[in-house]
């Protein structure tokens, strides 16, 4: 484990990182964006921040899509709420830290992504490709 990954918790398992696309999963992707577009997401590093009900969709959206990494930073206790707008949470959840929780099951999505949670916005972000705020 880098020092860079022993920063975050680490969730799913990096199959990918590799030069080459899965054509059979991106398919549809290649066709819309082409091999160097998605060349590019497979070696994107993203953090979230914000697992609400808009920053789980784009947690979701970005796994699917195949970027490298994803962080999602939230270390907010899921309340009854968030139960009703994120598909990522049930309700024997609540209490629990939204981003570890959600990290755990997006990380199901895509084997070729790494999905890791912390609990705070790290120091430099400057090591990620995109920073979304939710």
């Amino acid at each position: 484990v880098s020092a860079r990954q022993s920063k975050y918790q680490r969730i799913g398992v990096v199959r990918g990182g590799a030069t080459e696309v899965d054509e059979d999963l991106y398919s549809r992707q290649l066709l819309a964006f082409g091999r160097e577009a998605q060349a590019r997401l497979a070696k994107s590093r993203v953090l979230v921040v914000g697992c609400d009900g808009i920053g789980v969709e784009i947690c979701k959206n970005l796994a699917l899509a195949g970027v490298a990494e994803l962080c999602v930073c939230d270390s907010e206790a899921i309340k009854e709420k968030d139960v009703e707008e994120n598909c990522f949470l049930r309700r024997d959840d609540l209490g629990k830290p939204r981003g570890p929780t959600a990290a755990v099951r997006l990380a199901h999505l895509n084997a070729y992504c790494q999905v890791s949670s912390t609990s705070r916005i790290p120091e430099n972000i400057t090591d990620f490709n995109c920073v979304a705020i939710s």
